[in-house]
Formats: C-alpha cells, sequence, structure tokens
C-alpha cells in the first residue's frame, strides 16, 4: 500500500514537503546514527534542533560535519523526493547541549537550562538508546533500563508544559519490535544480575518504552499534545558499542551489509512527526501501523507500567480528568 505521505515499500520514505521553519525540536543521541538522521531532516526543513547528548566534542564533531556538508556555502540538498522542502542549514539552527541519560540529576539540569532559553517545545525525539553489559545507574536503576526508558519519561513530564505551550506538538518515542521479546521484570524493573543479558535488557526497556508511548498518547488525547511510538527497523548505528557480547559485536559486523542506513531508517519518525493520520499511542513501522503487542494491549499492565515508570523517576501526571486543577497545574508550569 502507498499513499500520498509515502513511496516505496520495503524501505518507505516519507513523502511530506512540510518546512518545520521558527519550530524548535529535542532529539536525544542526536549526533550519530539514527539520531544524527533525524536532526540532518529536521533541520535542512527548518527546525532549529537542540542535540541533547552526552559527549558535547562529539555533539559538536557531527553538528561541524552537517554544516560543512548541508550549510549556506555547501548548499547540498540533493534531489529527493522532499527536496521542495530542504534548505540550507545555518549554523545557529543546531544547538548542542549537554545531557547524561544515565543520571536523572542531568536531566533535570538539562531541562532547567531549556526552561530558561525556550517558552515552547514543539517536538520531542525520545532517540538515545544503548545495548550494554550489567551495571548500575547513579540512581539505583539497570542501566540499559534506566538510559533507553526511565530517564525518558523524566525527561518528557518536565517537558510537558512547554510542549503543551508549543501545541500542536508531538512526543515520538524511538523504539523497536523487539519489545515483543521484553518480559516486565516485576516489582521494579530491574533485572538480576543472575537473569541479565544485555539483549534482555534491551527488549525489556523496549517494552516499557511502548508500553508507556501508548499509555501516554492516550492520557495526552485531545491536550494539543501528540505521543506516539515508532521502530525505524535494522539500522546500522553504534548501539551495540558499550557492551562485550559477542553476538552484539558479530551483529555490527553485519549491520553494515545487510542493515539499512540510519537515512532510510529514520523516515518513519519523520512520517510521525509530520503526518496528520498518526494517533495517540500509536505504534509505526515503515511509515504504517504497527500492533503494539498483547502486553502492551493489556490495559492493566500499561497502567502498571506507567504507574511505575512515574514512581521511579519521582514525578507524577494527574491525567485522569484533564479538567482537573492537578493536570491543569503540570501543562502550565
Amino acid at each position: 500500500m502507498q499513499t500520498s505521505e509515502t513511496s516505496g515499500w520495503w524501505n518507505r520514505s516519507c513523502k511530506i514537503n512540510k518546512v518545520l521553519n521558527g519550530k524548535i525540536i529535542i532529539v536525544t543521541g542526536a549526533n550519530t546514527g539514527h539520531g544524527l538522521a533525524l536532526t540532518t531532516d529536521l533541520a535542512r526543513r527548518g527546525g532549529h534542533v537542540i542535540m541533547a547528548c552526552r559527549s558535547v566534542d562529539r555533539a559538536n564533531t557531527s553538528r561541524d560535519m552537517l554544516i560543512a556538508q548541508y550549510g549556506t556555502e555547501a548548499a547540498a540538498t540533493k534531489p529527493t523526493a522532499t527536496a521542495s522542502c530542504f534548505r540550507p542549514i545555518h549554523p545557529d539552527q543546531l544547538e548542542v547541549e549537554q545531557v547524561d541519560l544515565s543520571s536523572f540529576s542531568s536531566v533535570r539540569d538539562f531541562v532547567q537550562r531549556i526552561q530558561k532559553k525556550y517558552i515552547q517545545i514543539h517536538y520531542l525525539f525520545n532517540n538515545a538508546g544503548i545495548v550494554c553489559d550489567y551495571a548500575i545507574s547513579e540512581d539505583g536503576h539497570e542501566m540499559t533500563m534506566a538510559v533507553n526508558h526511565l530517564a525518558h519519561v523524566l525527561l518528557t513530564v518536565l517537558l510537558l508544559p512547554l510542549l503543551h505551550a508549543g501545541a500542536p506538538s508531538r512526543i515520538v518515542f524511538i523504539g523497536s519490535r523487539s519489545q515483543y521479546m521484553g518480559r516486565l521484570v516485576k516489582p521494579d524493573l530491574i533485572m538480576p544480575r543472575s537473569r541479565y543479558g544485555p539483549y534482555a535488557a534491551y527488549c525489556q526497556s523496549k517494552l516499557a518504552t511502548g508500553m508507556f508511548a501508548k499509555e501516554l498518547g492516550m492520557r495526552l488525547r485531545d491536550t494539543g499534545i501528540l505521543a506516539c511510538y515508532v521502530d525505524p527497523g535494522p539500522i546500522d548505528t553504534e548501539i551495540v558499542r558499550d557492551t562485550r557480547m559477542l553476538k552484539a559485536k558479530v551483529a555490527k559486523t553485519l549491520m553494515h551489509w545487510f542493515f539499512k542506513s540510519a537515512d532510510k531508517g529514520a523516515q518513519t519518525a519523520i512520517y510521525a512527526a509530520l503526518s496528520e493520520n498518526i494517533q495517540p499511542g500509536g505504534f509505526y513501522f515503515n511509515c504504517r501501523p504497527c500492533d503494539h503487542g498483547r502486553q502492551a494491549d493489556d490495559a492493566k499492565e500499561s497502567e502498571w507500567l506507567f504507574n511505575k515508570s512515574c514512581e521511579l523517576v519521582g514525578v507524577d501526571i494527574p491525567l485522569d480528568n484533564k479538567e482537573s486543577q492537578p493536570f491543569k497545574e503540570l501543562i502550565s508550569n
């Protein structure tokens, strides 16, 4: 099936010719792989992209590369289906901000800096992710869950007032269909070392993110903030750089030959951000709707995961009644 918004079959492309002049966009993990591909597309559409990265040096290197390749002097706009909405990137469109997603205090510091600079945010891409060997974060959580899921929960909730001010706005959680193989470890989502495996931990983190995104999307319905979840598919990225697991290293070697490029993988997230046909809490793969899966479709489990995630990061989202004073205070702070 092909629509006017997409083209292709195996690797669909977003054909939406939409400019993003004046839009403030946050992308976590923006300096490499899928995040860098997102940053490139969004900035070429005119958006102001805040590159939220752990390493400022690496982020600045990526920023300089984009300006050299797509800046006003290079003007390297390639002929594509969306070429009419692309334009040269001005240096002031790309802003580097440091955030370490393994630290909740770093996330809070990042948000405070954003709140001082901006009165609204239009797009939030929760993109950064890791596959790593067993470790515990400074906040006491298993590292994969802390970085891939919990930090993004905290970031999202703290940015809700700015996203509401920028409405209509969107939150795009970057996930994976590997969530189908995930299992929630109760009562605290911490996988014990005796049962730990990097891929199992990754699957649990993506399941948690998918369930949270679906529940958040439903709770934010009619608020002007649309939240959804996307799978970019198998792409060549650096996600396995933090693990010594042999299987992951072999997979990294094969990625270059058999996986699609980050640019192609980013098409679904771009589609989710720009299409008028995105459903609150929806899951999208290859620029089309995808099933969340049995666990995410369990309303009781999703509610438990949502509340537990908020509890673990120390926030509360009173969204059961959108007319309640707590909800109004949350999105209007």
